[in-house]
């Protein structure tokens, strides 16, 4: 799945240098894709509302539009499958399609006051849906359900966080398509949060993704600056071009 993140990655940054031959994304993940969502891996029997969005936007990077709005209405399933999402969030689902609620690791479940949330499943899911609707309403107002779930139930600590900029690209886009204040309200609080993390020179270091002996603070460095920079860019790009008058 990593590797329909990168690619994930490659095609935002196309759009953002306006660079179309890169947008030519190599491999695909769709052997990874079932009624249900996708799977993490060929082997894996379960699938994830994190693999899915991740999976809809790859494909919606390679103009696979089709395969985007099946992983939309897949992700659209989980969230109306939560039986009580105040309490946890539960993110992955059995073969038959019915929610996995017996784990409680972040990789299965958002629970409020998780040491290590996963927070940015939400931003990606909330930006597939909105990303993947063009004009269809149950899947914006999913989108917008994403949202007052992380701004009302998990609140600040999730837009404030190294991962809330997955989040402010899905309130600007949500603002983009509704004009909503709200969300562009959420969109500004996220970019600002990473404003302030970046380093005089412009770098993001995050020295809490760094391991004690220091081996991976260059690769920390290198992603997360290329991935912030990217974010804002679109961030900025969204609340600029609203299309509602």
């Amino acid at each position: 799945m990593g590797k329909g993140y990168r690619d994930w990655w490659l095609g935002m940054a196309a759009d953002l240098l306006k660079d179309e031959t890169s947008k030519d994304i190599n491999g695909s993940i769709a052997e990874l894709q079932t009624d249900n969502g996708f799977r993490w891996s060929p082997v894996s029997p379960n699938t994830s509302l994190l693999a899915t969005a991740v999976g809809g936007l790859k494909f919606i990077s390679a103009d696979e539009l089709e395969r985007a709005h099946d992983a939309a209405r897949a992700v659209s399933e989980v969230l109306h499958m939560q039986p009580h999402p105040d309490q946890a969030f539960y993110l992955n689902r059995d073969p038959s399609g019915n929610l996995i609620d017996s784990q409680s690791s972040s990789w299965f479940a958002f629970m409020p006051g998780q040491s290590k949330p996963i927070y940015y499943v939400f931003g990606l899911s909330s930006y597939l849906l909105a990303t993947a609707a063009h004009g269809e309403s149950k899947l914006l107002e999913d989108a917008e359900a994403f949202h007052s779930y992380y701004r009302n139930i998990c609140g600040v600590a999730t837009i404030e966080h190294p991962y809330s900029g997955k989040i402010g690209l899905a309130s600007s886009m949500l603002y983009k398509l509704t004009g909503n204040p709200i969300f562009r309200d959420t969109a500004i609080t996220a970019a600002r949060y990473l404003i302030r993390r970046q380093s005089p020179d412009g770098r993001w270091t995050l020295e809490e993704f760094i391991k004690p002996d220091g081996s991976n603070a260059l690769s920390v460095e290198a992603d997360r600056t290329a991935e912030f920079v990217i974010l804002l860019n679109a961030i900025h790009a969204n609340l600029t071009e609203q299309t509602i008058g």
